[in-house]
């Protein structure tokens, strides 16, 4: 649903008929399903059946308190311990160092649209509004993007 295909760039590159078709299968599965989902106790954090909410603009995740590093972590091939897509590491559990945070934090990075569709909602951390508009996307993007280069060489 999200990639570069025959140079255009989906999810935007989808006209709005095929949006319509994704949806009314999402919605088809999501009925067909709801009983394997009710049992799961928790959203899947790969949730495809909600995959149509990637047929909108983005969401603006950078800033929100987010439960990852708390409630989750990546572990990485070479055993690092990461809060997510951004990379910031906690520890090493080859080397066993790692140190969880002790509470959710505001996300520091910018988009993992499934890690942080889940763990910048509840019950992970109280409910906050996320923003959908485009042109602040695109800005909080830049931001960030230019942030990060301004950082040191790790």
């Amino acid at each position: 649903m999200r990639d570069r295909f025959q140079g255009k760039i989906y999810p935007g590159a989808y006209s709005e008929e095929q949006k319509l078709l994704i949806r009314e299968y999402l919605a088809k599965a999501r009925e067909n399903y709801a009983s394997v989902i009710a049992e799961m106790g928790e959203t899947p954090t790969i949730n495809m059946f909600a995959d149509d909410r990637l047929l909108d603009p983005p969401k603006i995740y950078h800033g929100k308190l987010c439960g990852s590093g708390h409630s989750f972590v990546s572990i990485v091939p070479d055993g690092a311990v990461v809060r997510c897509g951004s990379g910031v590491q906690l520890g090493n559990i080859l080397l066993k160092n790692v140190t969880f945070l002790k509470a959710p934090k505001s996300c520091d990075s910018f988009y993992c649209p499934y890690f942080c569709e889940k763990y910048t909602s509840p019950p992970w951390v109280p409910a906050q509004e996320t923003k959908r508009d485009l042109d602040d996307f695109f800005l909080t993007l830049k931001a960030w993007r230019d942030s990060q280069r301004q950082q040191p060489d790790r």
